[in-house]
């Protein structure tokens, strides 16, 4: 962990081999502060490059409203027994909200790591 840059490293573990490379959009999203935001966005993908930033809101994800969940959806989504996208999708449509701006924003998904692993 580097603090001061705020930077975590990852190390895969001698005791433990991946099977497979991880398919991603660049960033992750979760319920927090009373709506679906962006959690995590990774150094270099293209949603940094747009300007996606972790909290904004998430209005829209693959053409479904998430902006107006009942409290069992969002149980629901918490729990896994909901998913707005999948590993396997080859894109990723949002519609973000922030500074009183919304923004319509496509991804395609990539492999997190450039060398394969068996």
């Amino acid at each position: 962990m580097d603090w001061p840059e705020k930077l975590i490293y990852l190390k895969q573990r001698d005791d433990r081999k991946l099977k497979h490379n991880i398919r991603t959009f660049g960033l992750t999203y979760d319920y927090f502060d009373g709506a679906i935001r962006v959690a995590s966005i990774y150094e270099g993908s293209e949603a940094e490059k747009i300007g996606l930033k972790i909290g904004d809101s998430i209005f829209e994800i693959n053409g479904q409203k998430v902006d107006n969940l009942s409290e069992k959806q969002i149980q629901n989504f918490l729990h896994g027994k909901i998913n707005f996208s999948h590993d396997t999708d080859k894109s990723l449509s949002l519609v973000v909200f922030r500074n009183g701006t919304q923004k319509k924003v496509e991804l395609y998904s990539y492999f997190l790591f450039k060398e394969k692993f068996n």
